[in-house]
């Protein structure tokens, strides 16, 4: 019997080897290209999320700038001076003491009151004067011609005053016609409202309506107001 020969086995193994270490280079290159796939798939989401987030900001920052650019008006009204309509006197300082001799303590005559700036279009005016402190009203003289710039100390103490020619005097609270000063058993606030009317005569009061009437009146034709108030202290 013939014995085998060792040398075919031989050249079988170098056959194989190679296609070993193939099929691991081949494994290898796989990994590295999925490696490669999940990183660029990674990365495409990435910039796919900034740019989104870039979107929103950006449509955040033109909402914002949308809302700042609001703008408000103002409403004023044209005065002949071009400037604020105001109510002054040369005895009353706008929040000062006002002097006993325009109180019932003193003389209890009315002080004189001057006035800038009224509005173009008013067509009379008309002071209303009452106590702050517990909402009471004291005096009122309306129909007062547009021309005057004032009323002078002392107004007559009649329904129609010939110091104030075409004005109106109602009641005051002590029941007499015109002005009626502080009064009161304590410290209170009072103020003279100054009003520009609509009208040259107001047609709805007289020298019998009540106080009440006279300053519902008022505010209904008054195209603007000025104010000067003051503390009063009793004796």
């Amino acid at each position: 019997m013939r014995r085998a020969s060792p040398y075919p086995l031989l050249l079988v193994l170098p056959l194989l080897l190679p296609t070993a270490c193939s099929s691991s280079s081949g494994d290898d290159e796989l990994g590295e290209t999925g490696t490669e796939t999940s990183s660029e798939t990674t990365a495409d989401t990435t910039e796919s999320t900034d740019t989104t987030e870039s979107t929103t900001e950006t449509t955040e920052s033109t909402t914002d700038t949308t809302e700042s650019t609001d703008t408000t008006e103002t409403d004023t009204t044209e005065t002949t001076g071009g400037g604020e309509f105001m109510l002054t006197s040369p005895v009353l300082a706008e929040g000062g003491v006002i002097p006993i001799d325009i109180s019932c303590y003193g003389d209890n005559l009315s002080p004189q009151l001057d006035w800038i700036n009224p509005p173009i279009d008013a067509l009379s005016y008309a002071v209303f004067f009452e106590d702050l402190t517990i909402d009471f009203s004291h005096s009122a003289i309306f129909d007062i011609p547009v021309d005057l710039t004032g009323l002078p100390a002392d107004v007559d103490p009649q329904a129609m005053p010939a110091d104030v020619p075409g004005a109106t005097q109602p009641r005051s609270y002590a029941n007499s016609f015109g002005y009626a000063g502080p009064c009161p058993g304590s410290v209170h606030t009072y103020q003279f409202t100054l009003y520009a009317i609509d009208v040259a005569t107001i047609a709805e009061i007289d020298q019998n309506s009540s106080l009440g009437e006279v300053k519902a009146a008022l505010e209904l034709h008054a195209i603007a107001s000025a104010t000067l108030s003051g503390e009063f202290t009793p004796p």
